[in-house]
């Protein structure tokens, strides 16, 4: 393997037999997951292999005993689920590799506490067959040498989801080309004097205006007295303040 990523590397410093596991995971792509970017991936969703849910009992169920199949049966209620519904994984970039299907996703852990900041983004690589059957998985949260957390079903229903969408419409471009899954990308933290206390206001356009010349001002105002109004501005801006004080003193002498 030409390339390791810095969490495989972190690995082998912190614990060797957790390194030997991911080796393992990862050898018959023969490249580490976590090295790809956005630009070695395929988001459209047509690249998204056809994971049902029979795939995510087998992998979850049979293979991992992650759940049991009464719970697999209300699945909907599981925490992987909900993670999928408050939209917390992100688009799912897909690449072909030595005749597997490598899903790379990110999940955004939920804030455990209102007086928390936003975690950092959970990293998930997930290797499957073309027809959808699951080999193995990894996130960045694990600590032991499990394959599953709740972070990896939570990308498997969100790529199932976009299975089901594609199996029930007549035609691809019925759906988005891209990831047609509900997602939040998450609040970061910041520093409470860049805050805004204020009240809630719809969103407004804001332009710059240039301020006007006095000789733009005063083609306005004497516009405005060509209509038989007034301004206020006549009576601080010359040469309307002079006309209108002499206007008054004839008035006064009149009187």
């Amino acid at each position: 393997m030409d390339k390791l990523s810095d969490y495989a590397k972190g690995l082998a410093k912190t614990s060797l037999e957790g390194a030997i596991s991911y080796s393992d995971k990862i050898k018959g792509l023969n490249l580490d997951p976590y090295t790809l970017t956005d630009a070695d991936l395929d988001f459209e969703v047509e690249a998204i292999p056809p994971i049902s849910n029979m795939d995510i009992v087998i992998y979850l169920v049979l293979t991992n005993s992650y759940y049991t199949e009464k719970q697999m049966k209300a699945y909907k209620s599981l925490t992987p689920y909900k993670y999928f519904e408050a939209g917390f994984v992100e688009k799912v970039g897909v690449k072909q590799v030595n005749g597997y299907m490598l899903l790379v996703g990110k999940v955004q852990p939920p804030v455990q506490h209102s007086m928390h900041g936003r975690e950092p983004e959970l990293h998930v690589w997930i290797i499957t067959e073309r027809d959808g059957g699951i080999c193995t998985a990894h996130c960045t949260c694990m600590t032991k040498l499990g394959e599953v957390c709740n972070h990896i079903a939570a990308v498997l229903y969100a790529v199932e989801h976009v299975t089901n969408l594609k199996n029930s419409t007549s035609c691809i471009t019925d759906i988005k080309s891209t990831w047609p899954v509900p997602f939040q990308s998450g609040l970061q933290p910041v520093p409470i004097r860049l805050m805004d206390w204020g009240p809630k206001k719809s969103p407004s356009i804001k332009v710059d205006v240039k301020p006007m010349t006095n000789d733009e001002m005063c083609s306005l105002l004497r516009k405005i007295q060509d209509c038989g109004y007034e301004s206020a501005l006549m009576r601080i801006v010359e040469p309307f303040a002079s006309e209108i004080a002499n206007s008054s003193k004839k008035t006064n002498n009149l009187q």
